[in-house]
């Protein structure tokens, strides 16, 4: 449900024993921003519908531009396929002092309802290990080189599926056209079993192609 900011503090308080008056504006912060919506219907009954309608267009617009999701007949999903739910997170995007900078929204799949060697196969995605980290880092500085940091915005969403999904629409969406029709999934969806792993296949071959010839190290490192 939602809190106002001073109630949830109460609520937090008395459920860890914690003095909510002595919280930090980093926890501050954290405890409005867990006020956000659950789903869309819920967003309907907030002050900042507007604002949540507005991002709620916009992440449905972005998945349609990069051809992401599209809606389909259920009499096209082949027989044995299996349905999954999928649904929205709401997040308010907050600075360091706690003010409000945009609101969010993320259209995620259900993908603990995936079944193995059903819907998908392989789920291995790598992490770099803390020594191999700290051996590019020294490596950096014994030759002077300059290290950088780069963010990829809806990473997921650049990598295609061998095969659609297809998942029932979040609460509170409905199909425009009201025939009662499905999503079916394109690309690399945030919650499928498979998004991580195909990321980083993605990512790796694009670094290839640039660098030329590469060494996998641990699978995530790219010499």
């Amino acid at each position: 449900g939602y809190y106002h900011t001073q109630d949830y503090a109460q609520h937090i308080g008395k459920r860890y024993n914690v003095d909510p008056n002595k919280f930090d504006s980093i926890t501050q912060a954290m405890l409005t921003a867990d006020g956000d919506p659950s789903d869309l219907d819920e967003a309907r009954g907030f002050d900042d519908w507007e604002k949540w309608l507005e991002a709620h267009n916009k992440e449905w617009f972005d998945l349609d531009e990069r051809k992401a999701i599209e809606w389909c007949e259920v009499d096209e999903i082949p027989e044995g396929e299996e349905i999954i739910d999928s649904r929205e997170v709401f997040k308010t995007k907050r600075g360091k002092d706690g003010g409000i900078l945009k609101r969010r929204v993320r259209v995620v799949a259900k993908g603990f309802q995936q079944t193995q060697n059903v819907s998908f196969a392989e789920t291995f995605s790598p992490t770099a290990q803390p020594v191999s980290v700290r051996m590019l880092v020294s490596i950096s500085v014994a030759n002077g080189y300059e290290l950088a940091t780069a963010d990829v915005s809806t990473a997921y969403l650049n990598a295609p599926l061998e095969k659609p999904v297809y998942m029932r629409p979040p609460k509170g969406v409905k199909d425009p056209k009201d025939r009662g029709r499905l999503l079916r999934v394109l690309l690399s969806l945030y919650g499928l079993k498979i998004s991580a792993k195909n990321w980083h296949w993605k990512f790796v071959q694009k670094i290839r192609a640039f660098a030329g010839t590469a060494i996998n190290i641990e699978f995530v490192i790219v010499t």
